[in-house]
């Protein structure tokens, strides 16, 4: 149906003239549309609904994602999972075929890194890093040419071209190893692991040879007699916790010392456990106190900076990871008998899952975290056992997010999923900060109102603190999001942006400054960047292959995906059913 200029001003000015209805029906309780009473109810509570559900936006709540589990392909897991800032997460398991191997990628799970019907013959520890590389340790068939059942620390599936470190057995040709404990590996592909060596003496190393690659080891010149649990940043700092021979012990980042030292026993601290690093260099740890109890740290100073202690409800902590935004996550026991799995900074701790709590329609026995489970987005990957005897590894993913960028960080990779209802998630691309930022992301029901004469396709995206730099809004819906909302032309579908001047849904590219651009229908965005090598603002497009929408901007506000209006401007109508009722009604009226 064509609607003409004047069928446009007519709408807006509907659209006026039942918001200040609205606002009277508070107290009268029906709006009146050319002289017909309808209920407020009726008319105002797709409106009420959304605007109370974007004031409870932030609330914290989790969903939860499932990669996999014993009733599929899979029977049994090595430990708890890894997962990186693209939501890709990396686990040993075995099928039911019988095969094991490192499997990567999310749910569901399509990817194996490695598996004993190749050259290995046994996996553990995997960790990852945002570009996708995995690190894990195995032992090597010992059919394979002269490792005869070695170990080492490797990056694929070829033993001889992705070895990190190997031990042969025999002995031939000669190496200097021994044993190997589990890996951490950096953006870089720099890979750190502890390792037991042929010549005596346990170590910290970051390659093959231990004369060039120690970051710190036990043997007789060495201030430490152990070592264990090194983490290492995207800045290549590596830290671990050693035993000095001299009493006491610490965290430290190399065998410098004092210059590598971050904390010791010789302060309010009595033992420690395995740190954790994030970008800033800031270093986090697990600690028992001089004055009794324990806790979780990231300085000199046991109250200042503590983030969780056993004062409270907490009685064990297990298992930390640490994020650049300074939050931990950790699996910790309660006073109460009870368990769970916990993330936040110090005073806003939130309880993620634990005993008892329901998941994928049974409860939960049991939830188990690694070191590397919570990425800088917020998710956090774990382990889990069922009542009903299920077992798997899911995502837990946050309902907001926080997300820190110093100037010059990439935008790529921020991402959130809608945790309250539609199955709609939101990722920024490309560009980066132009100052230090904090980028906010929540999501509200799209299923309260109406944009024009059609439904949105999922949830209600509000993103803020981008300021007015350059990046690429990318919005996915699943097909239950499409059909929800009446199988609209996926082929129209575009990012539409509220603008807060008037009420109304537009194009999001009519937000930016300079206004309006290009379409790019029938494209992803990878698609169009690998067509043109550049990003122009207000470029924008989608994929209904890939149920992907994009946009580039360089403004903030509340986004829904929805089809492109005729001719280009949308109204907001919380309750579209009745505006659209009234144009058409008044169109008959003209003709």
């Amino acid at each position: 149906m064509e609607v003409s200029l004047l069928g446009i001003t007519r709408f807006a000015q509907v659209q006026l003239f039942l918001t200040n209805q609205i606002m009277k029906a508070y107290i009268s309780g029906v709006v009146r549309v050319s002289g017909v009473k309808l209920p407020y109810c009726l008319a105002a509570a797709g409106i009420v609904a959304f605007l109370a559900s974007a004031l409870t936006a932030r609330a914290q709540t989790f969903s939860f994602l499932g990669i996999a589990d014993s009733e599929g392909a899979f029977t049994g897991f090595g430990g708890a999972p890894v997962i990186n800032n693209k939501g890709e997460v990396a686990f040993a398991a075995s099928l039911d075929s019988g095969v094991r191997g490192i499997f990567f990628g999310r749910s569901p799970i399509s990817d194996t890194i490695v598996d004993d019907t190749g050259p290995y013959d046994g996996f553990a520890f995997p960790a990852i890093n945002n570009e996708g590389g995995v690190a894990f340790r195995a032992f090597v068939d010992s059919s394979e040419e002269h490792f005869l059942g070695g170990s080492g620390i490797f990056t694929g599936d070829d033993p001889e071209t992705d070895a990190v470190a190997v031990h042969y057995v025999p002995n031939n040709p000669p190496d200097p190893w021994g044993s190997f404990g589990g890996p951490a590996i950096n953006d870089e592909g720099t890979v750190v692991f502890p390792a037991i060596t042929a010549f005596g003496g346990f170590g910290i190393y970051t390659g093959n040879d231990p004369a060039t690659d120690t970051v710190a080891d036990t043997l007789a010149a060495s201030p430490f007699r152990n070592l264990s649990g090194p983490a290492i940043n995207n800045k290549g700092t590596i830290v671990f916790f050693g035993e000095l021979r001299a009493g006491g012990g610490g965290i430290f980042s190399g065998d410098d010392l004092p210059d590598d030292t971050i904390v010791t026993t010789a302060g309010p601290y009595s033992a420690f456990g395995a740190p954790a690093i994030n970008d800033k260099d800031t270093v986090a740890f697990i600690a028992n106190r001089d004055i009794g109890g324990r806790g979780i740290f990231t300085g000199p100073d046991s109250v200042s900076d503590a983030i969780a202690t056993t004062d409270g409800e907490f009685s064990t902590f297990l298992n930390l990871s640490f994020n650049n935004n300074d939050a931990v996550a950790f699996g910790a026991d309660l006073d109460s008998g009870d368990f769970g799995i916990y993330t936040g900074t110090a005073g806003q701790l939130r309880r993620v899952i634990g005993k008892g709590d329901a998941l994928f329609e049974s409860t939960v026995v049991t939830a188990n975290l690694s070191a590397e489970n919570l990425n800088d987005n917020g998710e956090i990957a774990f382990f889990y056992t069922l009542a009903d005897g299920r077992s798997g590894v899911a995502v837990a993913r946050p309902g907001s997010l926080d997300r820190q960028l110093e100037a010059g960080d990439d935008y790529d990779g921020v991402r959130l999923t809608s945790a309250v209802g539609a199955d709609t998630s939101a990722v920024l691309r490309y560009g980066e900060a132009g100052v230090d930022r904090t980028v906010a992301m929540s999501f509200t029901s799209g299923g309260s109102f109406s944009i024009g004469c059609s439904l949105p396709v999922g949830d209600v995206l509000q993103l803020s603190g981008t300021g007015d730099d350059i990046f690429v809004l990318e919005m996915n819906y699943s097909e239950e999001d499409l059909v929800a909302a009446g199988d609209p032309g996926e082929v129209r579908l575009t990012i539409q942006w509220l603008d807060p001047a008037d009420g109304m849904w537009k194009n999001a590219v009519f937000g930016n400054d300079p206004t309006g651009g290009q379409s790019f229908f029938g494209l992803s965005f990878d698609e169009y960047f690998s067509g043109s090598g550049v990003i122009a603002l207000g470029a924008y497009g989608n994929d209904p292959d890939t149920n992907t929408v994009w946009a580039v901007l360089n403004h903030n506000s509340l986004f829904v995906i929805a089809i492109v209006p005729e001719p280009g401007v949308l109204s907001l109508t919380a309750f579209g059913g009745l505006i659209c009722w009234f144009v058409r009604r008044g169109s008959r009226k003209r003709r």
